[in-house]
């Protein structure tokens, strides 16, 4: 397990989830975005619920497929 960082300070940990967190939240907005341009589809102003969803979803396949190794 990684060592904590310090107050104040981040480690090479502390950077590698912070960018997976944007990237699960950059694909969140992805997935609504490509959602939204199918015409079947229209969320008519309600991105801002959707988004955090699709995110959610995004994070619940990636614990799906990382499983025990």
């Amino acid at each position: 397990m990684a060592e904590q960082s310090a107050s104040g300070t981040l480690n090479v940990t502390d950077w590698k989830k912070i960018l997976k967190g944007l990237g699960i939240a950059a694909g969140g907005a992805a997935l609504t975005y490509v959602l939204d341009l199918l015409p079947q589809i229209n969320f008519k102003g309600y991105e801002l619920i959707v988004i955090p969803i699709a995110s959610t979803l995004i994070n619940f396949a990636l614990k799906l497929i990382a499983g025990k190794k």
